[in-house]
C-alpha cells in the first residue's frame, strides 16, 4: 500500500504522467493477488486449527471440505483473473486503449464472485466453532473464553461487508488511482483483522502473563513503585553485634581463636589458631 501511494493512489489520474499511471496498475495487480492469496492463507490456518481443536470426526470431514472449497475457489479466481486482459501486458498497458483492445473478461463479475463467497466463507468459519463448543468438556468460564476468542471473526465479516461499496464504484471509475484508494485501503483492513483473529488462540499465554502481571500489581503495598518493594528490607551492611543473654558481647571477627581439637590443622595433635596472628600454637589439650 504504501508503494502504491507513491505510485498515485488516491490522486487525480489526470494528474498523473503515464509512467506513473502504469506503475500503479502494476500495483495494483500485484495488490489484488496478494489479498486473494492472504485470505486463502488466512483461512486454511484458522480451518487446520479448527482440525487440531475438536476431535468430532464429521465435524473434521466438514473441515476438510471447507479447506478444499477455500483452496479451489481461489484458484479459480487467480486464474480468471490473469486472464481478465488478453494479451495479459493490457492489465497494465490498457488503460490507453479506448476503447479497449484484446479480449476482456467480465470484471465486476469476476471481483463481486470472490467478494460473496469470501463473506459466505467468514460466515461458515464464524459459525463452525460455535456448534462444538458446547460438546467439550470446558469449565463455563474458560468455555466463555473460547467463545470470545472466535468471536472475533465477527470484525472479519464487517469488514468484507464494508470494502463492498468501495468495490462498486471502483467497477464504473474513469479514475482508477483516486477511486482505487477505498478499497485498498480496506482490503489491508480486512488481512491485517485475518491475520489477528487466526492469531487469537494462540495468544492465551500473553493474555495469562498480563493477567497474572496485573494481578500482582494488585497486591503490592501503596506507594510502592516496583514489585520488589514490600519484600526486600534496605539494610546496612555494617556488623550486626549480638549480645548473649548473660549480658556479654559476643567476640569481634578478628579477636575469634579456634581450637583445632582434630588435629586437623598440623600433625603435632591439637592446636589454637590465633586469627588475629595468623600463628599456630600447641596447645597439647583439647577442649
Amino acid at each position: 500500500m504504501g508503494l502504491m501511494t507513491f505510485a498515485g493512489l488516491g490522486r487525480n489520474i489526470w494528474t498523473l504522467d503515464d509512467s506513473t499511471i502504469t506503475t500503479f496498475h502494476i500495483y495494483l495487480l500485484v495488490v489484488q493477488y496478494a489479498y486473494v492469496l492472504s485470505l486463502c492463507l488466512i483461512k486454511l490456518s484458522i480451518l487446520y486449527f479448527f482440525l487440531r481443536t475438536f476431535p468430532d470426526p464429521k465435524f473434521r470431514l466438514i473441515i476438510k471440505y471447507t479447506i478444499a472449497f477455500n483452496i479451489v475457489t481461489t484458484i479459480i479466481v487467480t486464474i480468471c483473473g490473469a486472464l481478465q486482459r488478453q494479451p495479459i501486458h493490457l492489465l497494465w498497458d490498457g488503460w490507453k486503449d479506448y476503447p479497449p483492445r484484446g479480449k476482456t473478461l467480465n470484471i465486476p463479475a469476476i471481483i463481486f464472485f470472490h467478494a460473496g463467497v469470501n463473506i459466505a466463507l467468514d460466515i461458515w468459519m464464524f459459525a463452525l466453532p460455535l456448534t462444538q463448543l458446547y460438546s467439550l468438556g470446558l469449565q463455563p468460564k474458560k468455555k466463555a473464553g473460547v467463545m470470545v476468542i472466535f468471536g472475533v471473526g465477527i470484525f472479519l465479516i464487517a469488514a468484507s461487508c464494508i470494502r463492498i461499496p468501495y468495490l462498486l464504484d471502483f467497477t464504473r471509475t474513469l479514475n482508477a488511482s483516486s477511486d482505487a484508494q477505498g478499497f485498498v485501503v480496506w482490503s489491508n483492513i480486512e488481512s491485517g483483522i485475518g491475520i489477528l483473529v487466526a492469531c487469537m488462540p494462540h495468544m492465551q499465554p500473553i493474555f495469562r502473563a498480563i493477567a497474572a502481571r496485573a494481578r500482582s500489581w494488585k497486591i503490592l503495598p501503596q506507594g510502592s513503585s516496583s514489585s520488589t518493594e514490600g519484600i526486600f528490607v534496605q539494610r546496612s551492611l555494617a556488623t550486626i553485634k549480638m549480645s548473649r543473654t548473660d549480658g556479654t558481647t559476643l567476640v569481634e571477627p578478628d579477636d575469634l581463636v579456634l581450637y583445632d581439637t582434630g588435629g586437623l590443622l598440623s600433625d603435632l595433635g591439637p592446636t589454637k589458631v590465633d586469627t588475629k596472628s595468623g600463628s599456630v600454637n600447641e596447645t597439647g589439650t583439647s577442649r
